[in-house]
C-alpha cells in the first residue's frame, strides 16, 4: 500500500506550468490522469486506499448525496432517464448507480486506463447499460448532436486548472444534449467573488469558478441557460438546460 503523502508529491512533479493553447493543456491533463491511472487509480479517485467494497460503498454515499435530489428535481417521476452521460466516470466508482436511473450509460474519461478499469469492474457487477468513450480533454468528441438528455459530473471540473478547458466542455454540452435536457454541474469555488480563473501550477488543483465566470461563459452559448446555481462551502454546483 502506498504513501500517500507521496502521491501527493507526485501530483505536482509529473506535469509543466507553461499556459499553451486549450489543446496543449488537455494533452497534459491526459497524459498526467494516464499516469495516476497507472500509478494507482483507486487514491487518485477517492483521494486515500481502500478496498472493493469500500470503494463501492463510496460511490453509492456520493451518488445518493449529491445525485439522486438534483435528479428526483429534474425527474420526479422516477422514470429511467433514455440517455445519461457520466463526464468524467474514472473506475466506474458510481457509474453503476448512475445505470440504474438511465436506459443507457455514456461513461466518458480521459483517461484510457481508467475506462479499462471502469469496464471490468462493471463487467463483474454485471451492469450491461453502459458505453465506454474515451475523451481529449477538452472536448466530447465522438459523442453526437442532440444524443444525451442529462449529462453529469462529479469531482471532475474540480482537477481542471483552466477556466477555458471548463468554457469548452460547456460549448460541447451544449452540443450533445437534446433540446430540455440537463447538466448537473460541479466545481470549486474558493472564492464565490474572485477572478482568479486559472491553476496552471499542475493538473491534479482546479481553478476557481465564480457565478460571473459561469453567466459569461453561458451567455456565450446560446442554446443554454443556468437555471440553479449555488456555493456551498467551496462546491459550486449548477443546473444547466439546453433551450
Amino acid at each position: 500500500m502506498m504513501d500517500r503523502s507521496s502521491d501527493r508529491i507526485y501530483d505536482c512533479l509529473i506535469t509543466g506550468t507553461e499556459e499553451g493553447t486549450v489543446e496543449q493543456f488537455a494533452a497534459r491533463m491526459k497524459n498526467d490522469w494516464n499516469k495516476r491511472a497507472e500509478r494507482n487509480p483507486i487514491f487518485y479517485i477517492i483521494g486515500y486506499n481502500a478496498e472493493e467494497e469500500w470503494l463501492r460503498y463510496s460511490g453509492g454515499l456520493d451518488f445518493n448525496r449529491h445525485f439522486t435530489t438534483r435528479f428526483l428535481q429534474l425527474y420526479p417521476e422516477s422514470e429511467a432517464v433514455p440517455v445519461i452521460l457520466e463526464i468524467g466516470c474514472g473506475i466506474g466508482r458510481m457509474t453503476e448507480f448512475i445505470a440504474n436511473r438511465g436506459q443507457l450509460v455514456i461513461a466518458a474519461d480521459i483517461s484510457a486506463e481508467f475506462l479499462k478499469d471502469a469496464k471490468k469492474r462493471l463487467d463483474v457487477i454485471g451492469i450491461d447499460n453502459v458505453i465506454y468513450k474515451e475523451l481529449d480533454g477538452c472536448s466530447l468528441a465522438g459523442i453526437e448532436d442532440n444524443t444525451v438528455d442529462l449529462a453529469f459530473e462529479y469531482i471532475v471540473f474540480q482537477h481542471i486548472g483552466s477556466f477555458d478547458i471548463i468554457e469548452s466542455y460547456l460549448k460541447e454540452i451544449g452540443r450533445v444534449l437534446k433540446s430540455g435536457g440537463h447538466f448537473i454541474m460541479h466545481a470549486l469555488a474558493n472564492d464565490p467573488h474572485g477572478e482568479n480563473s486559472i491553476n496552471l501550477d499542475n493538473t491534479f488543483h482546479g481553478c476557481n469558478v465564480t457565478y460571473q465566470l459561469m453567466q459569461t461563459a453561458i451567455d456565450k452559448i446560446k442554446a443554454l441557460e443556468i437555471i440553479e446555481q449555488q456555493i456551498t462551502n467551496s462546491d459550486y454546483w449548477g443546473i444547466i438546460r439546453k433551450r
